[in-house]
Formats: C-alpha cells, sequence, structure tokens
C-alpha cells in the first residue's frame, strides 16, 4: 500500500511540475504589531481588572489602584470589528465581534487567551449572560441562543424569529426592546424556548438601555427621560411612570437601591430607588467625557468613553460622583513619517508619538510631545519635525533626541493646516482656506513670506513646481521658484461635486483620490504640467484618503481596507491584494522595505509584505508533488505549517483544508477554477 501511494505521489508530482498552473507572484499581507489603540466599545469588570473591548481586540486595565489604571495586557483578536459587546461567564469573556463569538480565556489576566472563535450571525446589538447560556441578539437575524456549559466550545442551542434592538435577562426572564420601541417580555424556565409574556409600548423616538429591579424595568431614551414599567405581573406589563432627566440618557447601571445613569452631556447621575416609581437624585458629577458604558463596583464606578478611555470615578459620597484617575485612548492617527531609523506619527489632539524602526516587536514609544491642538501631519526634514497641526498652524520640533522632542518654533496660520512640505528654507502649507509659504530659514523664528488662495489640502513637491489637491477645484501646478510670487502654471478640474484631499506624484504621475460621486482615485499624466491630462480611473465605490507608491505597486488607504494595485500600465490598474484584518479608517499608509505603515485613525499598526505564488506551500518553487506532501503532513500529521499560509488556501476560503487539495484536483484533472490564495488569512 506504501509503495502505491508513493507510485501515485510520483505520477501526480511528474504531472504538476509540467502542468501546474503559473500563476504568478502574489502578495501576503500579514498582521505584524500595533499601538496608540482607541475606540472602545464595551467594558466589563471583575476583581482588580477592566477588560475593555476595542477594535483590534481586548484591553486589559489593573484598576487595584483607581486612582491611576494601568494596561496590563492586551489581546490582538483577528477580525476583532463592531460591536465588541463582551459578557463574562466563570474564568471566559464573551465577545461579539463582526458576526463572531470571540471566546477569551481570562484566568491569567495578565495573559489572556482567545480560546474560540465561533460564527454566530450578523450585526449583534446586544448580548445578556443568564446561567451558562448566551443570548445574542441581532436586528436581523434575530435570537440566538448559546449553550457554554463547555466554555470553550459553545453552540447554538436555540433561536428566535424576532427583532432585537437590546436584550436583558434577570433571573427567569428575558427582556428585548425593539426597533419599534417595544418592550417585550418573555418566559425562559426552558432557557432554548423562549415563550413571549407580555408586550407594553414605550412612548419614545429611541430606547438606549434597559436595566432591571426589583419588579420594574427603566427604560432610558433620547426623551431626556427614564421611562419606569411595572413588570410584576409579566403577562400584563404597565408604563407606570416618567422620570424627567436633564438631558438624552445613554447609559444605565444598578447597584443596590441605587440607579447611575450618564448623560450626553457628560454628566454623571445617582438616584436613589427607594421608591421604585419616584427615582429621587442623590447626586451628581460633571465628567470630562461622555460615557458609554459603566460598570458599579462597591464604592467606585468604572466608565468607558468610547474614544477617550477608560474613567476611574469614586461614588463613595452619593451626592458627589467624583473623577479619581482615568487611562487615556484619545488617540486619532493621521499621518505616519518615516525618517531614518525613526517613525513619527501625528495622532491628532495627542500631538506626535515617536518610535524606533530597531525594535518594531515591542513597538514602544520612545517619544511624544502633545502640540498645542490637532495633529494632522507631520513632515522630517534633517533635525526637525514640521506638524500642521490644524487651527495652531505649525509647529517646528527639534527631534534630534528622539525621547524628548521640543518645540523650538511655530507659525500660527489664519486657517487649518493640514500638510506641510518643504522646499529649500521654504515651509508650504496647506491650510484648507489658502496655500501658506513660511520662512523657515531660522526654525525658531518662521516668517511670513507670500500665500495662494485656494482650498489646500494634500501637496507634493518636484524641483519648482508644487502640485495642490484642492479640495473642490481638484489638481493646481503652481511655480515656486520664486516663493514670494507663486504662479499658476497648470490645472485639471474635479467633476461638480466631487472632492479631493491628497495627492501623490511618482514620475510622470499623479494619483489624485477623489471624494463623493464614486470616482475612485485619477491618474493623471504630468509629463507636461502646464496641461495635466486625464489617463485612467480605478478604486471607484471606495473612499481613498492617500496613495503610496512602491515600485509597480499604488498602496491605497481605503477606508476599512488596505488595497494594493499594480500600476505597471496606468491606463488599466489591476488589483493585486488586499488587506481588511481590524482596521477601521485608514488616513495614511507608508512602506519601508518589507512593511507596511497605517494610520488607522484608532491605532498604528505595522504589517508585513511577502511574495509568493499561489500553491507554492513549501516555499520551494515550482508547486510540485512535494507541495501535496507538505500540506498532508500540515493538515493530518502533525507537520509544520506552511511558511506563507496564504500559499496553501487554494480557494481563499481563509481556513486551509481538504478542499484545497481538491481545490488543485479539480483544476489539474476536470477543467476545475484557477487556484485563488488570498492576500490575507
Amino acid at each position: 500500500m506504501g509503495k502505491m501511494f508513493r507510485l501515485l505521489l510520483a505520477l501526480i508530482g511528474a504531472f504538476l511540475f509540467l502542468c501546474f498552473y503559473a500563476s504568478g507572484q502574489d502578495i501576503a499581507i500579514d498582521y505584524s504589531n500595533s499601538t496608540l489603540w482607541n475606540g472602545m466599545s464595551d467594558l466589563e469588570t471583575s476583581g482588580n481588572y477592566s477588560f475593555c473591548t476595542i477594535s483590534y481586540g481586548l484591553m486589559v486595565f489593573d484598576i487595584s489602584n483607581p486612582s491611576t489604571p494601568e494596561l496590563a495586557a492586551r489581546l490582538v483578536i483577528p477580525n476583532a470589528g463592531y460591536p465588541g459587546l463582551i459578557e463574562f461567564h466563570d474564568n471566559y469573556a464573551y465577545i461579539a465581534m463582526g458576526g463572531n463569538l470571540k471566546v477569551v480565556d481570562i484566568s491569567d489576566p495578565l495573559n489572556p487567551r482567545l480560546a474560540e472563535d465561533l460564527y454566530v450571525a450578523r450585526d449583534c446589538c446586544s448580548m445578556s449572560m443568564n446561567g451558562h447560556y448566551l443570548y445574542y441578539g441581532t436586528h436581523f437575524d434575530g435570537l440566538k441562543i448559546l449553550d457554554i456549559s463547555q466554555p470553550e466550545y459553545p453552540f447554538l442551542a436555540g433561536s428566535m424569529n424576532v427583532n432585537v434592538d437590546l436584550v436583558r435577562t434577570s433571573e427567569n426572564y428575558l427582556y428585548i426592546t425593539d426597533v419599534m420601541e417595544n418592550f417585550k417580555i418573555y418566559s425562559i424556565a426552558n432557557p432554548v424556548l423562549p415563550v413571549l409574556l407580555g408586550t407594553v409600548s414605550i412612548p419614545t423616538m429611541k430606547i438606549t438601555d434597559v436595566a432591571i429591579y426589583n419588579g420594574y424595568a427603566y427604560i432610558s431614551s433620547w426623551d431626556n427621560s427614564i421611562i419606569i414599567i411595572d413588570i410584576t405581573n409579566p403577562l400584563d406589563p404597565i408604563n407606570a411612570g416618567l422620570f424627567p432627566t436633564v438631558a438624552e440618557v445613554y447609559e444605565l447601571a444598578i447597584s443596590g437601591d441605587k440607579l447611575f445613569f450618564a448623560s450626553n452631556r457628560k454628566h454623571l447621575f445617582i438616584a436613589d430607588l427607594t421608591n421604585p416609581l419616584s427615582p429621587q437624585i442623590l447626586g451628581e458629577g460633571n465628567m470630562p467625557y461622555n460615557i458609554s458604558n459603566m460598570n458599579v463596583i462597591g464604592n467606585m464606578v468604572y466608565a468607558e468613553t468610547s474614544t477617550s478611555g477608560l474613567l476611574s470615578i469614586d461614588i463613595s459620597n452619593l451626592n458627589l460622583p467624583t473623577l479619581t484617575g482615568s487611562y487615556l485612548t484619545d488617540h486619532y492617527v493621521a499621518d505616519v513619517e518615516i525618517s531614518n531609523n525613526l517613525i513619527l506619527v501625528a495622532d491628532g489632539w495627542r500631538g506626535i508619538f515617536i518610535f524606533d524602526t530597531a525594535n518594531l516587536s515591542e513597538l514602544l514609544s520612545v517619544g511624544n510631545y502633545d502640540t498645542p491642538h490637532f495633529a494632522y501631519g507631520i513632515t522630517v526634514i534633517g533635525q526637525y519635525a514640521y506638524v500642521a497641526d490644524d487651527t495652531a498652524g505649525m509647529c517646528i520640533l527639534d527631534i534630534s533626541q528622539p525621547s524628548s522632542p521640543a518645540l523650538i518654533g511655530s507659525y500660527s496660520t489664519p486657517g487649518s493646516a493640514r500638510e506641510i512640505r518643504i522646499a529649500g528654507n521654504h515651509a508650504f502649507i496647506a491650510d484648507a482656506s489658502s496655500l501658506q509659504i513660511i520662512n523657515i530659514a531660522n526654525p525658531a523664528n518662521p516668517y511670513y513670506v507670500s500665500e495662494y488662495t485656494c482650498y489646500a489640502q494634500g501637496l507634493e513637491i518636484r524641483d519648482t513646481l508644487l502640485f495642490v489637491a484642492d479640495h473642490y477645484d481638484g489638481l493646481i501646478v503652481l511655480n515656486i521658484a520664486n516663493p514670494s510670487t507663486p504662479t499658476l502654471i497648470g490645472s485639471w478640474d474635479l467633476a461638480s461635486g466631487s472632492y479631493t484631499g491628497n495627492i501623490t506624484i511618482e514620475g510622470n504621475l499623479a494619483l489624485l483620490p477623489c471624494w463623493n460621486m464614486f470616482e475612485g482615485v485619477k491618474i493623471l499624466d504630468i509629463s507636461n504640467p502646464a496641461n495635466p491630462v486625464l489617463i485612467s480611473s480605478f478604486d471607484e465605490n471606495y473612499q481613498c484618503e492617500r496613495v503610496s507608491i512602491s515600485g509597480e505597486l499604488a498602496y491605497l488607504a481605503d477606508g476599512a481596507l488596505l488595497r494594493i494595485y499594480n500600476i505597471s500600465n496606468p491606463v488599466t490598474p489591476i488589483l493585486v491584494a488586499d488587506y481588511s484584518k481590524n482596521c477601521v479608517y485608514i488616513e495614511d499608509v507608508e512602506l519601508s522595505g518589507n512593511w507596511i505603515f497605517l494610520a488607522d485613525t484608532y491605532s498604528f499598526a505595522i504589517l508585513s509584505q511577502r511574495s509568493f505564488t499561489c500553491g507554492d506551500i513549501n516555499g520551494l518553487p515550482p508547486a510540485n508533488v512535494q507541495d501535496i506532501t507538505f500540506l498532508i503532513n500540515y493538515l493530518y500529521k502533525g507537520g509544520v505549517p506552511p511558511t506563507i499560509l496564504q500559499a496553501a488556501d487554494l480557494d481563499s476560503s481563509g481556513s486551509i483544508n481538504i478542499l484545497d487539495i481538491t481545490r488543485m484536483i479539480n483544476y489539474l484533472y476536470k477543467g476545475g477554477a484557477v487556484p485563488d490564495c488570498p492576500s490575507e488569512i
């Protein structure tokens, strides 16, 4: 039998060697690291730790000292995303992300481990844990009931065809609100077969949260009120009253006989529920940010603020809840610049962060400077970093000591500084409503030279020409040989109703991302700068923010996607790879060797890229019988994994299995589809 098997493999190998489809070089893109996380979605607190979901995964905070919460651990969860809802059961966190349930072992909070990743249903909007059952609500796919008695092996135990907006459980009851603002009560005496008991319509535009206490449901809304429903008789819930609030309420929590609610005006209120029909305000506290979710633990409230971080609030004095500590994550990563062995990141309200390329695995910031306003863009020339700082104009930093960048000069522009380019002793600032030209011969004392009226957003300089991405008009080409009198020499107009914000120049090509009307990226021939000519449009139906070019490849910051096109023939660019894992909204992409650096709004991320041939599984071209043997050993005999996993995913399914072998056989012997490997897996 063994000889026959080896003979069969040899025959297949000979055939493959002669006939295997040569698909050319593909690009494998893999996540490497990230930092400057933002975008919290939900939190749960247990003991000395708060667990916060975020677009990239899970953040664990040590709150043993509430006045100084510290980041204790992070877990990157593949394909994390939103909504990032989290529930606890025993030593596990159950996180709804992107249609999947991520099961995370948190028995050691300092080393969280992804134990299971199970697709459940799209568009999860609310979850609630009851015993060893998880009620998973969706807007469009109804309610899913998961049995988690074996925590690492959850399975679907029941479902219900019902529209869900919010889901809560308490003892043997399930409470659901739907998009029509109905409040429904179900019996879950049988946890997998809910039985509808009663329904009441809620007179509000939008329900935002539900909390259950002592026979009453408290329902917050957009209507500056909390509606009180008497649920003592589940068969006949009654609208029992209205508790006016001073603003819209988005989050409720109950501890003992106290109701905590957070308004959209950055206030936390505490009310007494001794009389459940007539809550009495005990106190309120002004917070620096709006609270999105909160846990009440003893005399503390731990709250997440979506785009600002974790807050510790002392409630030992119920009359005056007081902020005692915070861990801020109010990052907005807008731009990346690579200079020598440094990576500089423009991080919105937090200024700039500096990283050392020698230690990308740790990705620890070696320096930070908090600029006066909002850092949109950054350009490095020698020892100086020029920061486009929104309404604060231009900040000039000395980064010769990366651990302690120092402000040495600044210039306040009349508009909103978005991007800066340097030529000789002059800085050219895209200032939204104009182009500002500033002399920086002495960085400590920059001064005004001239300006040009346009809606400048993006800039590129080639010799004595400045190419301006004008937000409304398209491309403007200026002669800046004499910076005191910039002269228009050419232009290319956008279609009416379209906009642009950036420009990239490569040789005689200008790439202009266009927004609105699905116009994609324009490729212009600028060999004659006085008369730019449109060559082609590509990447329609996406909103590209910025393009970086390396050789024949154009890397597009395309919203929640990184897309790579071959533009060797600019008339017909060809999509060769895309990447979407954990991306929120990519503002910028920069390249260095095999590294890709993303300014992804809520994070600074690093990806690696490698070329491969689809089907060359063992990394020893050409594809032959050894690749089949390698794949069989990997799948069924505990062999080592392929160096590039993407090369073995021949059907682009996102996983490697027997179907990939079948795909190859079908192609070779039955006229089946050509092997097609993905860029990410």
